[in-house]
C-alpha cells in the first residue's frame, strides 16, 4: 500500500506551507490560496519522492521527454505536449527537474 502523503503551495505568497493538517471531516481549509499536492507514492531515479504537479524528464529509448505529474480520476499520468499516459512502471528513468509553482517556464515546455 502507498504512503499517503500531501504538499501544499501557498499560491499568493508563493512558498510551500508547513504545518497544515486535515480534520477528521476531511475539511483542511476554505482557503483558495492553498493548493494540495497528492505524493504518487514513487521516488525518481535519484529518490526524490514524486507528487502531482512536478515537472519530469524521462528518457525514452528514443529520446528525453519532459512532462508533468497529474492526477486524473483514478490515477496519476504523466502529460506532455504532444503526449499523455498513465504513470510510469519503471520511473528509474525519470527525474524530477522541478514542479509548477517554482519553475513554471518548465511546464510550458
Amino acid at each position: 500500500m502507498r504512503q499517503i502523503k500531501f504538499r501544499v503551495w501557498n499560491k499568493k505568497l508563493r512558498l510551500w506551507v508547513a504545518g497544515w493538517k486535515i480534520e477528521q471531516s476531511g475539511v483542511v481549509s476554505d482557503n483558495e490560496e492553498l493548493v494540495f499536492m497528492q505524493f504518487t507514492g514513487m521516488a525518481d531515479k535519484n529518490g526524490k519522492e514524486i507528487y502531482e504537479g512536478d515537472i519530469c524528464e524521462i528518457e525514452t529509448l528514443i529520446e528525453k521527454v519532459t512532462g508533468k505529474v497529474v492526477y486524473s480520476g483514478d490515477r496519476f499520468e504523466f502529460v506532455g505536449e504532444f503526449f499523455s499516459y498513465g504513470f510510469l512502471k519503471n520511473h528509474s528513468r525519470c527525474e524530477v527537474i522541478g514542479n509548477e509553482f517554482e519553475n513554471e517556464h518548465l511546464s510550458h515546455q
